[in-house]
């Protein structure tokens, strides 16, 4: 399949199984509407909400270094520490700015729903286009404060699938899968992996990276629901 440039994203509200399935084939990005603004997910999910049923639950938390995002220097090897686990709780304190260090930055991503947050499962009610056994849900908890805003370094996923916004908003940038190097990814640097880019998109230097392919870019703000 050959995915090429565009300028704008399908929106479609509460599509059937075959619509879903018709956008799906295009092998494009299109946003739903009308599906997970019904869900008890989007009505309850407060930090208060979550706490109270989740709160002493262990949970593995991604750590960073915070200039990382500033710099962008893949060749040093400081981005990425330890991820450390910590009760539920402990993260929310976290994103309402009571930590200790400020030399390292938090992030919940990419963690197990279904193992770390069963007590949740019923919020959701998965439309007919899901596969009824779902193989994996990843359940990421950002956030921003006057110490940090959760960011995410320009990547691609292995696989296709599914993003729920289910409170807050998320900024995407998005690329057509094009020409992989024109992405610079590093793949000469030890320890990351070749899905990720060096190319800073907030200030791109387009002298370092001649190829990188910016005037692709499709931006898109994704609201709750």
């Amino acid at each position: 399949m050959i995915t090429t440039a565009r300028i704008s994203i399908t929106r479609i509200c509460n599509p059937s199984k075959q619509e879903f399935l018709n956008l799906w084939k295009q092998g494009q990005a299109f946003i739903i509407n009308g599906v997970a603004n019904q869900w008890d997910a989007y009505k309850n999910w407060s930090n208060s909400y979550i706490t109270n049923v989740c709160g002493d639950n262990l949970v593995t938390v991604e750590t960073y270094n915070p200039t990382f995002f500033q710099n962008y220097n893949f060749a040093s090897g400081d981005y990425y520490n330890h991820p450390k686990q910590m009760k539920f709780k402990d993260y929310i304190d976290i994103v309402n700015g009571n930590q200790n260090d400020d030399n390292i930055s938090y992030y919940m991503a990419q963690v197990d729903f279904h193992k770390y947050f069963p007590e949740l499962i019923k919020d959701i009610v998965y439309p007919e286009y899901f596969a009824k056994n779902l193989k994996i849900m990843y359940f990421f908890f950002g956030f921003s404060n006057k110490k940090f805003t959760s960011t995410t370094y320009l990547h691609f996923d292995d696989i296709h699938n599914i993003f729920v916004q289910i409170r807050g908003r998320k900024r995407f940038i998005l690329f057509p899968p094009s020409n992989y190097l024109s992405f610079y990814p590093p793949i000469k640097e030890n320890a990351y992996s070749p899905a990720w880019s060096k190319v800073n998109l907030v200030t791109p230097d387009l002298k370092l990276y001649p190829e990188f392919p910016w005037q692709d870019k499709i931006e898109v703000i994704l609201e709750a629901g």
